[in-house]
């Protein structure tokens, strides 16, 4: 009986670890995500005043500004 306590002790650790180590994933997934965007936007705002510096016209979805 004691064995079968041990055993359910150790498959509750088990599900508990493997839901925080699910948790730090997702916010390692967010994090990089969230880093990945700020690089995408960073590049468009010095791409777009380099357009605009050298009097190339900015678009966006057809439209000239």
């Amino acid at each position: 009986m004691q064995a079968i306590e041990v055993g359910n002790q150790i498959a509750e650790n088990q599900a508990e670890q493997l839901m925080k180590l699910r948790q730090l994933m997702m916010a390692d997934m967010q994090s990089k995500s969230a880093y990945q965007s700020a690089m995408v936007q960073a590049d468009a705002t010095k791409q777009a005043n380099s357009d605009q510096f050298f009097g190339q016209p900015v678009t966006s979805d057809g439209v000239t500004f």
